[in-house]
């Protein structure tokens, strides 16, 4: 029904705004994308849905098994079984590198990632998770114990690239 996947779609895009204006209504909108695809089916915008419950099961109820174990099912979701599913992959990576995977993987290996995922989300033409990426990938690797200098560089060049992009795309 292609009016049950625009409620998924729209849902989707409110959690980015929710994330800026009103984060607490962020689980709140999880859950009911969860309850309504177990009532109405899946489709690729409703597996976000899935991660972020996962990332209410963490940082509202406490439970880091249930959490990372929901957060890391929807990716799967997403590089495997869904058509359609790479688009969202970058976002999806985004919530889990930033907010999951240091519950229970060394926080190192994230900052790799989101540099990677700054790129495909790029691919994809999601800006929004590519500036993301980058910010986290910056804040994860001066924090995380590697050479400050490199660790400086890399960001120095990540964010220029985005900035240039920027301009770019906005002539």
């Amino acid at each position: 029904d292609p009016r049950k996947k625009w409620l998924m779609k729209f849902m989707n895009i409110m959690l980015s705004i929710l994330f800026s204006t009103k984060p607490e209504y962020i689980p709140l909108v999880g859950c009911r994308m969860v309850r309504q695809s177990c009532e109405i089916g899946w489709c690729i915008d409703s597996v976000f849905g899935l991660g972020v419950y996962g990332h209410s099961s963490i940082s509202i109820l406490h439970d880091v098994d249930e959490g990372y174990k929901w957060v890391k099912f929807a990716t799967s979701l997403l590089d495997r079984k869904l058509n359609g599913g790479k688009k969202f992959l970058p976002k999806m990576r985004t919530l889990y590198h930033t907010f999951i995977s240091f519950w229970k993987e060394p926080f190192q290996a994230t900052s790799a990632v989101l540099s990677d995922n700054h790129e495909e989300a790029l691919l994809v033409g999601d800006v929004e998770m590519a500036i993301s990426s980058t910010f986290n990938y910056c804040r994860q690797s001066l924090l995380c114990g590697q050479n400050l200098k490199i660790a400086d560089e890399d960001c120095s060049e990540l964010t220029s690239k985005m900035v240039s992009q920027s301009v770019l795309s906005a002539q």
